[in-house]
């Protein structure tokens, strides 16, 4: 599974430029992982085409950008299977969030927060990650706000190259995922990557196969340290 992503990350950057380095991290509720990505141009965000979406209802729950920084009611709402997400500007104009709900706590949200110049040049993504239990992958739900200039063609790509689905909502790309995905699109005609990683799970109590998770069996005589180490003898039972 990495290797197919780490070839396409390649030959993706052999094109463009080379990508940020994202570290894997856990992600508690009310909080997204994000990262801004690539140098782009200078035209209006294709979100800020949207019509605007009041947010003010949202004032004061955890996780949403403070009311006396940033301007809820000119919001821009976008559908996500766990229900609307937000790209929320400062008063200022010089920033903006992007929100999205967090469903393992019900009214929290988790934000996250750049420069429109940044933005503009680079994207931005959010990912709020659920935690995978034994025998249960984890699950992300990610949003990326597009650049300037991004063609038409949106595409996620989950390991050994399948198409995954993705939604793009006035300038926003949406998707669920249980795994590592490559979001690709173009700017300007020059190629672009996002690299998503895999939502976590509990490597005490599981093991990582590559369709699945399987739970760690407790050490024993028959199963030593070595033994449990052997991922391939676990994943083929």
């Amino acid at each position: 599974m990495r290797t197919f992503l780490d070839e396409l990350d390649r030959r993706l950057v052999d094109a463009a430029v080379p990508r940020a380095t994202v570290p894997r991290r856990v992600v508690a509720a009310g909080t997204l992982a994000a990262v801004a990505l690539w140098a782009g141009s200078s035209a209006v965000l294709p979100v800020l085409g949207a019509r605007p979406a009041d947010a003010r209802a949202l004032a004061g729950k955890p996780g949403v950008p403070p009311a006396d920084r940033f301007d809820l009611g000119a919001s821009r709402a976008f559908p996500t299977p766990d229900g609307p997400g937000h790209i929320i500007p400062s008063h200022d104009g010089r920033r903006l969030c992007v929100v999205l709900p967090d469903r393992s706590a019900p009214g929290t949200y988790g934000s996250s927060c750049a420069t429109l110049a940044r933005i503009d040049a680079r994207g931005l993504a959010g990912e709020m990650v659920a935690a995978g239990r034994p025998l249960q992958p984890g699950r992300s739900l990610v949003a990326f706000v597009l650049p300037s200039g991004t063609g038409a063609s949106v595409e996620l790509v989950g390991p050994d190259g399948e198409a995954l689905a993705v939604s793009v909502h006035s300038g926003v790309a949406v998707a669920t995922l249980q795994t590592e995905a490559l979001l690709r699109f173009d700017v300007d005609g020059a190629a672009r990557v996002h690299r998503f990683e895999a939502p976590f799970v509990d490597d005490d109590v599981v093991l990582r196969c590559a369709d699945r998770v399987v739970a760690r069996p407790a050490p024993s005589p028959a199963n030593t340290p070595a033994r449990l180490g052997d991922r391939s003898r676990w994943c083929r039972r």
